[in-house]
């Protein structure tokens, strides 16, 4: 049996080849036409200007740790003090975020499927794209929050009781690192800590009778994790608690000579503290928690209008994820009621940890706090889509209505990527639309009804959902990066009146 968990877990040659492509393309997306605009856009105006101060030796004040300013600072270091420079380290810790997906999904799940959708869904996802290409924190802390997961999870499943020491180290490490961008990320301890207080009890008849398992060993094998793996109290408290502080304090060491309050490290923190403790300030875009979500209000990086057109960057991630991940979460709930999977529970107490806290602050917040539980929201998605490759259902009515759903998806956004690409050929617009709607339903009528393929039902609608994503990601792609479109064009794509 344990041979068999760690097969499913085990990467192969198929693996670094889906990772090498998901990544070559997230290379590609994030680092296309990076230094538009050239200026500094949104919050750019603290941290790549902070970052700048870095490297000429100016006193500021910051109400952030100082690893976030300390990266981009790299960048305009290696090219200078430009979009480019100060977008650049950004760009390429976004890139990523697609592989750690794949790689995280691949520790929970095992196999190749639900990786394969987390790191596609990662990829296509708009939110994910314009926090890579801004020189803003948040996609430094998705990444460092992901390695901390993934480096976690292996300490579990690692081959040998010295490898296990070493991958826990390097949870550890992350999560300093992790801290030194935002405290935020300290909600990583919540779900470590419940996975392994349910390992240590593995053996009481009452969390056997919780996970419906029969042993134990069971409930190891559940997440692929071996007793000998399993450390003291004290290593975690020491690996988890003193190395994280050691390392956000050796970081912010570096930090404090640049300081204007003139305080030490203590008094810079209360000053921190104070700051974000005492803002009462209000802003156009600031968002309730519980709207995040359903994306009810994203938040507009970027907005310029030139030449009879509008360009925009609006950090809002791609509705088709986001809404069918909202979906998604409650389908985790749902089977872990039913089957009380650890792995599940896992991932809906990683989703509370980082999202839960924000409906105790009482200061002006934005939908980009949602980056914390985003990637986690993420694989609840490409758990869905892995179950339903494996769906076979005895009645036909389900797969009958998921079909219509599909068709009329794909077709109400080919029509729109019509209507925008008949501004930019000379076809009348009437043609340009129906074009565009052929061409995105024709791939979804061509799975349902081939026999060729010899795939079920179910696998056959995943990978429709996963083409109705990649539309959804072409029609919003100008509105995450700032390409001009005209004015309707533009307005087309505001699909709620909030998102303007």
């Amino acid at each position: 049996m344990v041979k068999a968990v760690e097969r499913i877990r085990k990467l192969t040659r198929r693996d670094w080849y889906l990772i090498g492509g998901l990544t070559f393309l997230a290379l590609l997306l994030r680092f296309i036409n990076l230094d538009h605009p050239p200026k500094i856009i949104f919050d750019e105006t603290y941290f790549a200007v902070f970052a700048q101060n870095y490297l000429t030796g100016t006193e500021f004040f910051d109400a952030e740790p100082p690893l976030g300013k300390f990266l981009v600072a790299g960048g305009e270091w290696l090219f200078g003090n430009d979009s480019f420079g100060w977008r650049s380290v950004p760009a390429l810790f976004g890139t990523a975020v697609v592989p750690l997906m794949y790689l995280l999904a691949k520790r929970l799940f095992g196999g190749t499927v639900v990786p394969l959708f987390a790191g596609a869904l990662a990829l296509l996802d708009g939110f994910l794209l314009v926090e890579s290409r801004t020189a803003v924190l948040d996609g430094f802390v998705i990444v460092f929050n992901l390695a901390t997961y993934l480096f976690f999870v292996q300490s579990l499943q690692a081959a040998d009781h010295k490898t296990a020491f070493r991958w826990l180290a390097a949870t550890g490490v992350t999560l300093g690192l992790g801290l030194s961008l935002k405290w935020i990320t300290l909600a990583f301890v919540a779900p470590a800590a419940a996975l392994l207080l349910v390992l240590a009890l593995r053996d009481r008849r009452w969390v056997k009778q919780l996970f419906k398992v029969r042993s134990g060993t069971a409930l190891l094998d559940a997440i692929g994790a071996k007793k000998e793996n399993l450390f003291s109290v004290g290593h975690y408290l020491a690996w988890l608690g003193l190395v994280p502080v050691l390392t956000y304090l050796g970081l912010f060491a570096v930090h404090v000579p640049f300081d204007s309050t003139g305080e030490d490290a203590l008094g810079i923190h209360r000053q921190i503290f104070n700051y974000h403790h005492n803002l009462e300030a209000t802003h156009p875009y600031g968002s309730a928690w519980y709207t995040w979500p359903l994306m009810i209000r994203p938040v507009a990086y970027f907005f310029e209008s030139a030449n009879n057109q509008w360009q925009g960057i609006i950090a809002m991630g791609n509705p088709i994820v986001w809404w069918s991940g909202l979906a998604a979460v409650g389908f985790a709930a749902w089977r872990f009621a039913q089957r009380r999977s650890l792995v599940l529970g896992l991932l809906l107490v990683a989703i509370l940890a980082h999202f839960g806290p924000w409906a105790l602050i009482d200061r002006v917040l934005f939908i980009y706090h949602y980056a914390g539980a985003l990637p986690f929201v993420i694989l609840a998605l490409a758990y869905a889509l892995g179950r339903s490759w494996e769906w076979r259902p005895a009645d036909p009515w389900p797969q009958a209505v998921g079909w219509f759903l599909l068709i009329g998806a794909t077709g109400v956004m080919g029509t729109l990527l019509g209507q925008s690409f008949g501004g930019l050929v000379p076809v009348p617009a009437g043609v340009s639309v129906t074009l565009g709607a052929l061409a995105a339903v024709i791939p979804v009528f061509w799975l349902a009804a081939t026999r060729h393929l010899g795939w079920r039902w179910g696998k056959k609608q995943a990978v429709a959902f996963l083409w109705l994503t990649v539309l959804a990601f072409v029609y919003f792609y100008p509105v995450w990066t700032g390409l001009g479109l005209d004015v309707q064009d533009y307005n087309r794509r505001m699909w709620l009146k909030s998102w303007i």
